[in-house]
């Protein structure tokens, strides 16, 4: 079955599709009438996605090939009652703290149940604080998460607890962040990368760091020909809004 909900379709300033709903069942023979120009090529297009639809729902079997939002707008209660209505199994969060915080608070006011993805940028006491006292389910990729190297954390905590100004700029608390453990590992597979170049010449070291690899707590890492990091190891947290903290999930590599 088609099911088509609410389709539009402008080209410019021109609305050629306006609010258009039908349901098409398998079997049906269905004529389209209209005069040159009423935007029946138009429609036909829109279903099979050679022209995408201006705003609406598409609907192919009872799976989603076509949807749409408002644009220019921050306000993201339509993109979650939509969520709500098609029955989703997770919804996918920006990129963008500002978004994201936005998002998870009108979950939270929804007493939303499904759960939301983010990446490493969603890794944020911001949206910590969004989702503070709620049902919120959120889970973030991130680099390190505290508890996935208990030996790490033992050593970091031992040194910001043993030293004031550490902890001060560590927001106050022994909190292992993933900035941190990064940190730790970049300084690492940097001197790895000065003895594998013999050199302390940049250009050197760039042209050596595609045979450098370090395991760290991060996780294994590698350079590609061109120098960028290939990294096999995500954390996965969660958010414990009761307590206001993130709590680990589990460690995933890649195969």
């Amino acid at each position: 079955m088609i099911d088509v909900k609410h389709l539009s379709k402008s080209f410019g300033d021109h609305l050629v599709l306006k609010d258009i709903s039908e349901h098409i069942y398998p079997g049906d023979k269905m004529v389209i009438i209209g005069p040159s120009g009423s935007g029946k090529s138009t429609f036909l297009r829109s279903l099979n996605l050679l022209e995408e639809p201006t705003s609406g729902t598409i609907t192919f079997d009872g799976e989603v090939i076509t949807d749409s939002f408002p644009t220019n707008t921050s306000d993201f209660t339509t993109y979650l009652n939509k969520a709500v209505a098609e029955d989703v199994d997770v919804i996918f969060c920006p990129v963008s703290i500002a978004y994201a915080t936005q998002i998870v608070g009108l979950a939270a006011s929804m007493g939303l149940d499904i759960p939301l993805l983010g990446s490493d940028t969603l890794d944020s006491n911001v949206v910590l604080e969004a989702a503070q006292g709620s049902n919120v389910q959120l889970y973030v990729s991130t680099f390190y998460q505290e508890g996935g190297s208990p030996k790490f954390d033992d050593g970091i905590k031992a040194y910001i607890n043993g030293n004031a100004d550490a902890k001060t700029t560590n927001g106050g608390d022994d909190t292992v962040s993933a900035v941190t453990a990064m940190g730790y590992d970049v300084y690492y597979v940097a001197l790895e990368a000065l003895k594998a170049a013999g050199s302390t010449d940049p250009a050197k070291v760039m042209e050596a760091l595609p045979g450098v690899t370090y395991d760290g707590v991060s996780g294994h890492i590698a350079f590609d020909d061109t120098g960028d990091a290939i990294r096999d190891t995500a954390y996965i947290k969660t958010i414990d809004a009761a307590a206001g903290a993130w709590t680990f999930v589990t460690q995933q590599k890649a195969s």
